[in-house]
């Protein structure tokens, strides 16, 4: 039935529980069934009223449970092979989330980073963070870095100023020592040591269990609690403390981005929700002409609808994710939708027959079908989704169904009781003044110019539809998880900085897999992971730096031969590697798992990337894929993963 004609013939064809002639009847089995249970509710008000508080305290108690979740666990399977290779780099080689802070020398100060002062201060700050951060593994700066170099009985592996005699002449003599190695430059130190950093590693990943992830194991599972947001919390109290006066920070890192990121998608969930229910609380005033019951009943609805979904989702054991931010939004509006209509037919019946329990059922009769059969479809809609291989789409796709049907009943059910207060109108309006009423004749002007012109709206509809086409064709598919902060925001200004300073702290990671204990150790296999590496550092417009075990290698054998830059290349045997090896974990190495796996069956090559969008990311992958085709890895097999490659796989499943 169609709203144009609601207060005219139908509404006499609906003035009691006799279905029309011709109508549906199922349809009008629907009318019925609407109509009893709006006079249902109209005579137990006091009870529907008190059924929805206690849903809106249940929602609200579960609602309180619930936690966040930006992790890259939200939105894969665990069966996804993106992830899957992902975990299994984790298990080899432990978490990839860091904080990186880089930092700079106060204005004046000589030697930059290597002043004698600064670099007690950094010392105290290694060690503060590194005591004082939760859920802290270690903490690397430039006063605690390992450093190789020869000695006397071949090398040693020893934390940068282990033999420091406390004199700024010494510390200058270690900064020309350390600025040879290309290992630390990008790392810790930028090439004129203006800049110096520190990387915090994380024991967890915030994709780890819930029970891992809390402080308090008592204190809920509120963000507070939770990794990552205690452990940035913690750094910027201690950045933030007296005697770092005057260094100039910036920070950065997983940690950092992933804190940040919760925390601001839980605030503009609240934000961005109330701005929605202002914004259409005003116009449901001006609609409804200042009716309190007219605003209060539909922003009601959605504002429980909301707290229902939200407790399904803590029921069904998921967390909020980025894609959440859109619920109390499309809850709010398709809430607000069905009481809309609702309110509208019931005003007009009401003004009609001065009567609230009779124009309620006769309100319900009519568009009670109407508001199931809409809001059944667009929850169908939505459950078409959750064939989605991104779990937070299947996730969203099945609670946001879920609160489309809860806003429905409760627009059946709850929204009754508000209109059964309203004011009954002094004068009675009858059918013919409604019908010449502005809105009505507008409408029938707009029926009436649609079917004078019809075929000349089906022709523009038609080229409309074929030059959106054409548009379509033309999209190029690209993101930027930095564009997602905005340019005010420090998180993004402190990463550009590093950015630009640093380079990218992104990193495809190449797995080199010999599947066989020792593989890592042959030549061969070297050699393969350091053609690969070379055929990356081509690409320095947007690779920024490269690091495997075979930088670590070359950085023994040259200390081996006196800092001799013509041995910095891999060793010639595996006997040879496998001793060089030995030595640099006898002499106190202890860096080795950041490169290789325990059993040296594995190694890593990370590729470290600049900010950039996953076009030119996934540009970077394809091409070192045809590298590799043309130039095949015979030694081992090869897998990429890390953060850009999950990042670039989901792109891929969106388009």
């Amino acid at each position: 039935m169609s709203k144009a004609n609601s207060t005219g013939s139908s509404s006499s064809a609906i003035g009691n529980d006799t279905p029309a002639k011709g109508d549906n009847d199922f349809v009008s089995y629907l009318s019925v069934v609407f109509s009893k249970l709006a006079t249902w509710s109209f005579d137990h008000r006091m009870f529907v009223l008190v059924f929805c508080f206690a849903l809106l305290a249940a929602g609200a108690y579960f609602a309180s449970t619930i936690r966040v979740d930006n992790s890259f666990d939200a939105y894969f399977n665990p069966s996804e092979p993106a992830y899957l290779n992902y975990n299994e780099f984790r298990k080899d080689f432990g978490s990839d989330e860091i904080a990186y802070i880089m930092y700079k020398a106060p204005a004046g100060v000589e030697h930059g980073v290597f002043n004698l002062e600064l670099m007690h201060t950094i010392a105290k700050l290694t060690e503060a963070l590194e005591n004082e951060v939760p859920f802290t593994k270690e903490v690397v700066s430039l006063s605690n870095v390992e450093f190789i170099e020869g000695d006397a009985g071949g090398i040693s592996a020893k934390s940068l100023l282990a033999d420091f005699d406390n004199t700024q002449e010494e510390l200058l003599v270690i900064r020309d020592k350390l600025l040879k190695k290309d290992i630390y430059i990008g790392y810790l130190v930028d090439k004129t040591a203006s800049y110096g950093a520190l990387m915090l590693k994380s024991e967890l990943a915030s994709s780890d269990p819930v029970d891992d992830l809390r402080l308090d194991p008592e204190g809920g599972d509120g963000l507070d609690n939770l990794y990552p947001q205690v452990s940035n919390a913690k750094i910027v109290e201690i950045l933030a403390r007296p005697e770092y006066a005057g260094i100039t920070f910036y920070n950065t890192g997983n940690i950092s981005l992933n804190s940040v990121f919760n925390l601001t998608i839980q605030g503009e969930s609240f934000t961005l929700g109330a701005k929605v229910f202002a914004a259409i609380g005003f116009m449901l005033m001006l609609f409804f002409r200042f009716s309190v019951m007219g605003v209060l009943g539909p922003l009601a609805i959605a504002l429980v609808s909301i707290f229902l979904s939200v407790a399904f989702i803590a029921v069904m054991g998921w967390k909020i994710d980025q894609i959440f931010v859109f619920l109390p939004i499309f809850l709010t509006v398709v809430g607000v939708a069905d009481s809309v209509h609702i309110i509208s037919e019931y005003r007009l019946f009401l003004a009609q027959l001065g009567d609230r329990r009779e124009a309620l059922r006769r309100t319900m009769l009519l568009v009670g079908p109407a508001c199931l059969l809409t809001s059944v479809t667009t929850a169908t809609g939505f459950l078409a989704m959750s064939v989605s291989p991104i779990k937070t789409f299947e996730h969203m796709s099945i609670y946001t169904a879920f609160g489309v049907m809860a806003a429905f009943l409760l627009s059946v059910t709850f929204l009754p009781y508000f209109l059964s207060y309203s004011r009954i109108p002094k004068h009675h309006v009858s059918k013919q003044d409604l019908g010449n009423a502005a809105l009505p004749r507008l409408l029938r002007a707009i029926a009436q110019f649609v079917i004078k012109f019809r075929v000349a709206i089906i022709i523009v509809f038609t080229t409309i539809v074929i030059l959106a086409g054409v548009g379509i064709s033309k999209i190029e598919v690209d993101s930027n998880f930095m564009l997602q902060f905005s340019e005010k925001m420090d998180i993004r200004k402190d990463n550009k900085a590093v950015d630009d300073v640093m380079g990218g702290m992104g990193a495809f990671i190449y797995i080199f897999d010999t599947n066989r204990e020792g593989g890592i150790k042959e030549p061969a296999v070297l050699r393969e992971i350091e053609k690969l590496q070379h055929e990356a550092e081509r690409h320095d417009d947007i690779v920024d730096k490269t690091i495997s075990i075979v930088d670590l290698l070359k950085d023994i054998n040259q200390s081996f031969h006196g800092g001799d830059p013509a041995h910095h290349v891999i060793p010639e045997s595996r006997e040879l590697v496998a001793q060089y090896l030995l030595i640099y974990e006898l002499s106190g190495g202890d860096d080795l798992e950041s490169y290789v796996s325990g059993d040296y069956s594995r190694a890593d090559l990370k590729i470290r990337v600049g900010i950039s969008g996953t076009r030119r990311l996934g540009e970077l992958v394809s091409s070192l894929d045809d590298y590799i085709a043309a130039h095949p890895i015979e030694r081992s097999s090869v897998s990429v993963t890390g953060v850009p490659a999950l990042w670039l796989k989901l792109v891929e499943y969106i388009v």
